[in-house]
């Protein structure tokens, strides 16, 4: 153990004599930090919007119930209301930003809305952002992590012979093995601990404004460890090629081509792979359907209206004749449109579900996939999170749309309590367990796949000495 503790303090004056260790660890200190700010960023902006949305929405409360006590009749009308529908910021937004900033995050619940167009007119915040994308952590470690891995790592044997320090080594009776796990190790160390130490400083402050440290921490125990594992996967690859006995410069290009198949290739080809088997109906089509059934349902409203009138008997037909008759017709025909163009949304959910499907399957070709699926899942911002929004915000829907509905063609009016009492959307946060078992395979075949190439490596040193020759 002192034997390799030497061998790895010797690496350590090595590379700091060479003038590689300090810039190593200030880049990756200085590529988390503006990548731990960025996300912090987005998760500020994220919280903002939702505050905003929320006192818009307050307001308009506030504004229409002055109205309805000033005698507006047409405000104290059930569809006057909205009910406001806020997605919360991820539990781990400002570590992966993800398709936080592609998806939308609120909407509104109306008495003569459509479920299909509820996020149909949602604004991006930062066009910007969107045509870029985030900096973020993920990205750090899913791109640039493997980079300086690379760089630092490429020679760990092969210098040796480069540079005639094999002599001296000779001399010690230092074991090839011993060489290579001395060097792995205190150059992963160079690379790691920058990184951990901005994320142990982000679980606090990046707490107080998207959640609780401790909700917060289960979900970061999952990302240190997925990227423990994707750290340990590309050490692993670093030392198997660098006893090929190749060249520095050899070794290099061979660590070069597979980060660019593993982390642009792949990736990329999987994209593309998946969208052409199985590409997503037009939403030309979804638009043209919806419009033929709103003008067929217009056409008979009268039926439609009979005809809810008769599965709702307790309602009140004469207190519903002072309706003008556009709102009576709106509604009913909004409720038939959603059920008329129910199968064309219906195969637009099954493409993409069966994309997501394929890409998850697509992700044990790639570890870079892994870790990026992987950290925006432990993250929140994946797309699970955003369907299990989807499926309660269109349930919250149609519920606000029944009840406020009902309430108008019974008659009734809005008032401070009546006002109160609408249905309010809160968000259920899918639970973590759920994520936990998501993350297990992709966790534990990135740790299998780093460990079958260490056993590789090691058997690839051997057992030999290194000597004046080699």
């Amino acid at each position: 153990m002192n034997t390799l503790w030497n061998a790895v303090r010797w690496d350590w004056r090595l590379l700091h004599r060479s003038g590689v260790a300090v810039p190593v660890v200030l880049l990756m200190l200085v590529l988390s930090a503006l990548a731990a700010w960025s996300g912090m960023d987005a998760g500020r902006d994220w919280r903002a919007q939702l505050e905003q949305s929320q006192t818009q929405s307050d307001l308009q409360r506030e504004t229409l119930l002055g109205k309805i006590n000033a005698g507006d009749g047409w405000s104290a009308a059930p569809y006057s209301a909205k009910g406001l529908i806020v997605l919360p910021p991820a539990p781990l937004a400002d570590l992966a930003v993800g398709r936080s900033d592609l998806d939308p995050r609120t909407g509104d619940a109306t008495t003569f809305g459509q479920s299909h167009t509820l996020f149909r007119d949602y604004q991006i915040a930062s066009p910007l952002a969107l045509a870029l994308g985030r900096f973020d952590l993920a990205f750090v470690v899913q791109a640039l992590l493997p980079l300086l891995i690379v760089v630092l790592g490429y020679g760990v044997l092969s210098e040796e012979r480069e540079r005639g320090l094999n002599r001296v080594l000779a001399v010690q009776g230092v074991p090839a093995r011993r060489l290579l796990a001395a060097r792995i190790f205190a150059r992963a160390v160079l690379t790691l601990v920058p990184l951990l130490v901005v994320l142990a400083l982000l679980l606090v402050p990046g707490g107080a404004a998207l959640g609780a440290p401790l909700q917060r921490a289960p979900r970061f125990a999952c990302a240190l460890t997925l990227i423990a594992a994707y750290a340990a996967f590309w050490w692993a690859l670093v030392a198997w090629i660098s006893t090929w006995r190749l060249r520095e410069g050899q070794t290099l290009l061979a660590l070069l081509s597979a980060w660019v198949l593993l982390v642009l290739v792949v990736p990329a080809l999987a994209a593309l792979l998946t969208r052409s088997a199985y590409p997503a109906p037009s939403r030309f089509e979804l638009i043209a359907a919806a419009r033929a059934q709103e003008i067929a349902g217009t056409q008979r409203s009268e039926a439609l209206l009979g005809e809810y009138a008769h599965d709702h008997p307790d309602m009140d037909a004469a207190a519903s004749a002072n309706l003008p008759g556009w709102a009576k017709s709106v509604f009913v025909v909004s409720r038939e449109v959603d059920e008329r163009v129910a199968p064309v949304v219906a195969r637009f959910d099954a493409a993409l579900a069966a994309q997501q499907r394929a890409v998850e399957r697509w992700q044990y070709a790639s570890p870079a996939l892994i870790v990026q699926r992987g950290l925006m899942a432990a993250a929140g911002t994946d797309e699970r999170r955003q369907a299990v929004f989807r499926a309660q915000a269109l349930d919250y829907f149609r519920d606000y749309r029944e009840h406020t509905g009902q309430m108008m063609l019974a008659g009734e009016t809005l008032d401070a309590d009546t006002l109160s009492s609408l249905p309010r959307f809160v968000f259920v946060e899918p639970p973590l367990v759920e994520t936990a078992r998501r993350l297990t395979a992709p966790m534990l075949s990135l740790w299998v796949l780093a460990l079958v190439l260490f056993v590789l490596a090691w058997r690839g040193a051997g057992h030999r000495r290194i000597v004046a020759g080699d």
